[in-house]
């Protein structure tokens, strides 16, 4: 009885969607989430941080900063290192939220610390530039080799320029080329340029 009266909900819940919403809903993405919401798998932090990306990239739903940034919060919260990464940058670039770089640097570095190696190297931009928080590029650093550790071809990409404009380090021409060429072997193109032309990189970065 409970299974029958399980699915007549079901169904009813599919002609809800196929007749009150927009056709943009009408799609997979909709029906998997009316699938997550019916099984209750909505609630997880993971499905919270998916619904959060499709109203930030429009997929299935209006796109809506504000709804994403409500979605990756409530994700965020609940230690979802994808989704604290996703609300710092929110609060970094003012999307969907004021622009509040300390807030930022908040769940940049909880995500930091639960291993997301883009929030580190994120993290570490904020110390270089002191957004968010007081200006250590010695710390910057240590954020963009942790990320490199973790195999991150845009923290190799970043090490790389620091050491070839002497930004935080001690300029090395050396240690530039090895960093450019570890990120290049990640498939960064631009990196690879920089391999095959040595320090000529830095003449194309400063006429951008």
């Amino acid at each position: 009885m409970k299974n029958r009266i399980a699915s007549i909900f079901g169904i009813l819940a599919i002609f809800t969607l196929l007749t009150l919403f927009p056709p943009a809903v009408q799609n997979a993405n909709g029906i998997e989430w009316l699938r997550q919401w019916l099984s209750g798998e909505s609630n997880t932090p993971e499905a919270q941080y998916r619904t959060g990306w499709r109203y930030l990239m429009g997929e299935g739903v209006p796109q809506d900063y504000e709804k994403a940034k409500v979605w990756f919060r409530r994700a965020a919260e609940r230690g979802h290192l994808d989704a604290q990464y996703a609300l710092g940058f929110a609060y970094a670039e003012g999307s969907g939220a004021i622009e509040d770089q300390a807030e930022a640097v908040k769940w940049f570095r909880k995500s930091a610390e639960l291993g997301n190696s883009n929030a580190m190297i994120a993290l570490g931009e904020c110390y270089l530039k002191g957004k968010g928080i007081p200006e250590d590029k010695a710390e910057a650093i240590k954020m963009f080799r942790k990320s490199a550790e973790y195999g991150n071809g845009h923290a190799m990409f970043r090490l790389g320029m620091c050491y070839m404009v002497g930004d935080g380090v001690q300029q090395d021409e050396a240690e530039s080329k090895k960093w450019f060429a570890a990120a290049a072997k990640k498939g960064l193109l631009e990196n690879r340029s920089c391999r095959q032309d040595g320090l000529d990189c830095r003449t194309r970065q400063n006429e951008r």
